[in-house]
């Protein structure tokens, strides 16, 4: 990882003081902002730093040289930098092919808040006060369905949680891509003038789950969750809860009949908008851990498999003529897909989360690959052949796609697999 510290503006509310030197040279306790960065940074790890500056930059340059605290230190010239600190991340974009630390280097702050957001088990995620509400031109990090929809100055109608966010933004390398691309419209709009937050608005709206998700399961899900925090389950009990409806989703397509088939479906449309609350609960509650992380996989695919196992047995013991067994193997070609996916799809994960990828390109694939294929859309359609009562078209579909998806998923991952395993 890498820290990005955007250190190129004026600073024109404080020009009492940074008409003599930049903020970021700003004495406190007899050592300079960027020195206590440069220390902090060094305390949790990081030893590369890039330093965007542009005002009074042979100063910063003076002060701090190519490196300090054991951080190496390299320079970006931003020379418009008295428009919108967007220039400043835009100049650096060649910089984000790794993961990143994005930071205002005007920010007094505490080691340990540092630490947090790194140690996070969010891969991207960002520092939010939410003691801070909105008295002047404080930049609010905006949250609807535990996840951050906006970091603007301008506060919406409707939230459910927000905080003043702090500068600090944590991204991983996969997700850098689409940082990139929301950056570009604006430079193409001619918006230069943009603070980089009001800039991002594309990047923290993109919904990096499938289509049913975003436009129905977290919808839903946003009512669910306020219920949640009044009861006061935990994440990891709403993620049980979930995975106790999924299956009983299954048992009821083991029924075999035209109802039951419809009812499982409906459940399980159920249990995907509670998965989704565990998450938000998590977010909102700072309750988020690895083990919960694994257990909402392990969960969804222990009801994906039960799943394939309901309505192939449901689909056997209807059959209108014959006995085929093609049923039941088409329904443990879907489970045996389905645990090959798990495996495959947690050692990725795992490469992801060491940084164990053969080369960036790879993990970009890798990363696209789970994102967009390994999505719960599968649930519209299951409801479709549901309504329609050709759940065994559902069998072909599923025994087809699970192995499909573990194949090209092993292939484009096979370098790192195959070194790492």
């Amino acid at each position: 990882m890498k820290a990005i510290l955007l250190a190129a503006g004026v600073g024109k509310r404080l020009w009492p003081v940074t008409q003599h030197h930049p903020k970021c040279l700003i004495e406190l306790g007899g050592r300079t902002l960027l020195l206590r960065y440069l220390e902090a940074l060094a305390g949790v790890g990081i030893k590369q730093a890039v330093v965007v500056v542009g005002y009074k930059q042979d100063m910063i340059r003076a002060a701090v040289g190519t490196g300090g605290c054991g951080v190496e230190v390299r320079y970006l010239v931003n020379e418009q930098y008295q428009r919108g600190s967007m220039t400043s991340l835009w100049l650096a974009r060649a910089e984000l092919d790794d993961d990143v630390l994005i930071m205002d280097a005007d920010v007094l702050f505490h080691r340990q808040l540092l630490r947090r957001l790194i140690e996070s088990s969010w891969p991207t995620a960002l520092l939010l006060d939410e003691t801070v509400t909105q008295r002047t031109e404080e930049c609010m990090a905006i949250v609807r369905g535990g996840r951050v929809v906006a970091l603007t100055k301008q506060m919406p109608s409707r939230y459910d949680l927000a905080g003043e966010g702090v500068g600090f933004l944590k991204v991983q390398r996969a997700d850098t891509g689409h940082m990139i691309d929301s950056l570009k419209t604006c430079v193409d709009r001619g918006e230069l003038d943009k603070e980089y937050e009001d800039a991002l608005h594309e990047f923290f709206t993109r919904a990096k789950v499938g289509f049913v998700d975003r436009y129905f399961n977290r919808k839903v899900s946003a009512s669910l969750t306020p219920i949640f925090l009044r009861t006061g389950l935990s994440p990891n009990a709403i993620t049980v809860l979930s995975m106790v409806i999924g299956l009983l989703a299954a048992a009821s397509f083991g029924v075999g009949s035209y109802t039951a088939g419809l009812m499982g479906a409906l459940l399980f449309q159920l249990a995907a908008i509670v998965d989704c609350c565990d998450g938000e609960v998590a977010r909102l509650t700072h309750r988020q851990s690895r083990f919960g992380e694994q257990l909402d996989i392990t969960a969804d695919n222990v009801v994906h498999m039960a799943i394939f196992a309901g309505v192939a047995w449901g689909t056997y013991v209807t059959q209108v003529s014959g006995t085929s067994w093609l049923p039941l193997l088409l329904g443990a070609a879907a489970v045996i897909g389905n645990g090959c996916s798990f495996w495959v799809v947690t050692r990725t994960r795992t490469l992801r989360d060491r940084r164990a990828w053969a080369n960036p390109a790879q993990a970009a694939r890798a990363d696209f690959i789970v994102k967009h294929m390994a999505s719960r859309d599968f649930s519209l359609v299951l409801l479709f052949f549901a309504l329609v009562g050709k759940l065994e078209w559902f069998l072909w579909l599923a025994a087809i796609g699970s192995n499909l998806f573990w194949v090209v998923l092993a292939w484009v991952t096979r370098p790192s697999l195959l070194v790492r395993a």
